[in-house]
């Protein structure tokens, strides 16, 4: 496995798991405001 690939696949989890995280953030966010 080349440097470059294992590169982008940390890169790709880095950026899913920063998406997801934001995902989870927000839907809790408007349960808040909701529940307010």
């Amino acid at each position: 496995m080349s440097y470059y690939a294992i590169f982008a696949s940390l890169i790709y989890k880095s950026l899913s798991i920063n998406l997801v995280t934001h995902l989870i953030i927000m839907t809790a966010d408007s349960l808040i405001q909701r529940s307010k």
